[in-house]
Order: C-alpha cells, then sequence, then structure tokens
C-alpha cells in the first residue's frame, strides 16, 4: 500500500525525488496518526503546510496530493462479517442506513465513487458522514447530528451501531438515540449501550426486536 501511494505521489509531484517523495509520505500518515484523537480535523491545511515547507509553489497541488492518498491500493480492509446481513436487515425495516466514518483523507464522494464497490456497499446505504467532510471528528457531536439530518428523523428515532464506548456510544446516547455496541474487535465490556452484542448478525436480531418493540401508529 505505501508503495502504490508514493507512486501516485511522486506523479503528483515530479520535481520531487524518491526519498523526498517516502518522506512526504512518512510524514503526511504521521499527521493523520497523529489527528486520530482530535475533535478537529483539518487535512488539507496539513496537507497544505507539508507541501509549503517543500516548495511554496506546490500549493495549489493539495487535491491532487489528497487524492493520490485516497485511491484504492487494493489493499483496503474487509468490513467487518456480517455487514450483509445488518445492512439488509435494516433497509427491510424500512429504516435509512447512513455510515458515520472518521476517515484521514477519504471523502464523502470518494465512498460513492467507488469505496462502496470495492466494499460490497452498493445498494446498501442512503448516506455517508466522514469526519474530512465535515472538519470534527467522532466523538463530537456534529458527526452524529449530520447522519441524524441525512436519516430524516428525531435523535429518539435513531440506532446507532458502533463498537467504541468513547467515539461512538456516550455521543449517541447524549443525542438521545437507541445504542447498539458491537465488541468485535475487543472483548465485550462494560457498556453505557442499550444493548451489547459481539457480532453483526447478532446486531440485526436486537434491530429486528427495537423495531418490533416500537408501539404502532394509528390515525386520529
Amino acid at each position: 500500500m505505501r508503495e502504490v501511494r508514493a507512486q501516485r505521489l511522486a506523479a503528483v509531484l515530479p520535481e520531487l525525488d524518491a526519498s523526498s517523495v517516502a518522506r512526504l509520505l512518512a510524514e503526511l500518515t504521521a499527521d493523520a496518526k497523529a489527528g486520530e484523537d482530535r475533535l478537529e480535523q483539518r487535512t488539507e491545511a496539513a496537507i497544505a503546510a507539508r507541501l509549503s515547507a517543500l516548495d511554496g509553489s506546490f500549493d495549489a497541488r493539495v487535491p491532487d496530493v489528497r487524492r493520490a492518498l485516497t485511491q484504492p491500493t487494493g489493499h483496503e480492509p474487509d468490513p467487518f462479517p456480517g455487514h450483509r446481513d445488518l445492512l439488509p436487515t435494516a433497509g427491510r425495516l424500512g429504516l435509512r442506513r447512513v455510515l458515520v466514518s472518521n476517515t484521514a483523507w477519504i471523502s464523502e464522494l470518494d465512498w460513492w465513487g467507488w469505496r462502496m464497490e470495492r466494499l460490497s456497499l452498493v445498494g446498501l446505504l442512503e448516506g455517508v458522514v466522514t469526519s474530512y467532510d465535515l472538519g470534527w471528528r467522532k466523538p463530537h457531536r456534529a458527526m452524529f447530528e449530520r447522519a441524524q439530518e441525512l436519516a430524516g428523523c428525531a435523535a429518539q428515532e435513531c440506532v446507532f451501531i458502533g463498537d467504541n464506548e468513547r467515539k461512538d456510544v456516550e455521543p449517541a446516547l447524549a443525542l438521545g438515540m437507541t445504542v447498539i455496541r458491537v465488541a468485535i474487535q475487543e472483548p465485550p465490556a462494560p457498556t453505557r449501550a442499550h444493548r451489547l452484542v459481539t457480532s453483526l448478525p447478532e446486531a440485526s436480531q436486537v434491530l429486528r426486536s427495537l423495531c418490533q418493540e416500537v408501539p404502532a401508529q394509528t390515525d386520529n
């Protein structure tokens, strides 16, 4: 993956030699890693600062550099097992499915442009919220408010499914959402979420039960 990105950066910045490209990529990767636990995200400003340090004339190439970092490399991680059960289940239940993701460089347009197909998510989502586009990272409430806006419903009508207590569960609860925590990558631990599961198929079962618990509305 690093080699592919280095080749793309070199194509965008042909004035740089191989060692300079490698150093720039390492710096941009380190910047993205350092920003993972910050709330505010200013991706293009961080890229611009690195390019300006090399040559002030590179400033206009910030968008090209970002795109070089976001294009598929063939090493994208697979979705969690069971996503093709959970997402269609949510669709059949009449729910709008919105992905909320902290991303280093990937935008909503990247998701719709190629990432959906690469991850077998075509037709399974109605909305995407990325920290790159919003300028804030989870657990900032702006990420969840934007998801709620795309879902087109009140927070009390939203079910948020996430795997991180601090970045997913707590902010969703603070807005009044129903929360399912999925402990896939780590052992189950104490959680404030309404439900705790260990797989996405189990989350599908909980989602079905939650929707059945909602009283049917009647005309007055």
